[in-house]
């Protein structure tokens, strides 16, 4: 695995632990009709309210970036994520000035984020701590297996069988191809390319298809869609475990990483813990019946 892609994972436990916070709230059984709050009031935070219309423009400003739909949990995730910029915005130091403008509000969130992390980028690490945490966690520290390949697409399953035909005779597969007419190279880099690399290019299926194959290995004919492809596996490196010695800048970043991490889940369990957060029954039920339709 690499080390990208588990940072990435880390980050997505960090915000999937963020949302066990929100357990501490189903005890209330606030409704607001308070008329110092906004009639679509779902939560308040130490009394600043957090309601439907910011709850539907940070959905909107997602959806604007994904074709996926909203579902319930997706909601809770997303509204404890504007609980927790509220804590943070509340911890940042109190300057006076408008915190409804989206800018400034970001800006003190990211002040206040900073500040919680502030003390974990000075702490000395040893030696000793740095090849401890190397052994307990070497999967993190490994060079992806490696592919190189070349792939073309066809308009029929017959004309990529041909051309398969021909490469088996050990004719050079640009060759091939170009004799079957109908066929067209895939643009894809020459080098040996890691799994993530290779998902751009030619999607998950495909993908799959060309790890399974062997070095100097043609596919058989591949339908997806309207087009029919061929894959031809150069090379191949397996996946190596890296050194200490070799991975020593990697093991520091992801322990550096992962004490931020730490502090800042902290920070946000005992903000939440203080803080005096409500939250209307009507809405989290209408999370958990949507949360039943999806199970359905």
């Amino acid at each position: 695995m690499s080390q990208t892609s588990h940072f990435s994972k880390s980050v997505m436990h960090l915000v999937l632990a963020l949302i066990g916070l929100i357990l501490v709230l189903l005890g209330s059984n606030t409704r607001f009709h308070l008329t110092n709050y906004p009639p679509d009031t779902l939560v308040t935070v130490n009394g600043y309210p957090i309601t439907q219309s910011a709850l539907r423009n940070a959905e909107k400003r997602i959806q604007s970036n994904s074709s996926d739909p909203m579902n319930p949990d997706d909601r809770e995730l997303l509204l404890q994520r504007l609980i927790d910029d509220e804590l943070m915005l509340q911890h940042a130091e109190d300057l006076d000035i408008l915190t409804t403008d989206p800018g400034i509000r970001k800006l003190l969130v990211r002040s206040s984020i900073d500040s919680i992390i502030e003390d974990s980028r000075s702490i000395p690490i040893s030696d000793e701590q740095l090849r401890t945490f190397y052994k307990d966690h070497k999967s993190v520290f490994q060079r992806p297996g490696r592919i190189r390949l070349k792939v073309a697409s066809f308009s029929n399953p017959e004309m990529a069988q041909d051309a398969r035909e021909i490469i088996k005779k050990e004719v050079p597969f640009e060759l091939a191809i170009a004799e079957t007419k109908t066929g067209e190279l895939i643009d894809i880099p020459s080098s040996l390319l890691p799994e993530h690399v290779l998902r751009r290019y030619l999607g998950s299926e495909l993908t799959a298809v060309a790890l399974s194959l062997s070095e100097n290995q043609i596919s058989s004919p591949i339908t997806f869609g309207e087009f029919t492809y061929l894959i031809y596996v150069l090379a191949k490196e397996p996946e190596q475990q890296l050194s200490f010695d070799d991975s020593r800048l990697q093991v520091t970043s992801e322990y550096r990483s992962r004490h931020r991490q730490n502090a800042l889940t902290n920070a946000l369990t005992h903000l939440s813990k203080h803080a005096d957060i409500r939250v209307d029954q009507s809405f989290l039920y209408q999370l958990a019946e949507g949360s039943k339709k999806n199970d359905l």
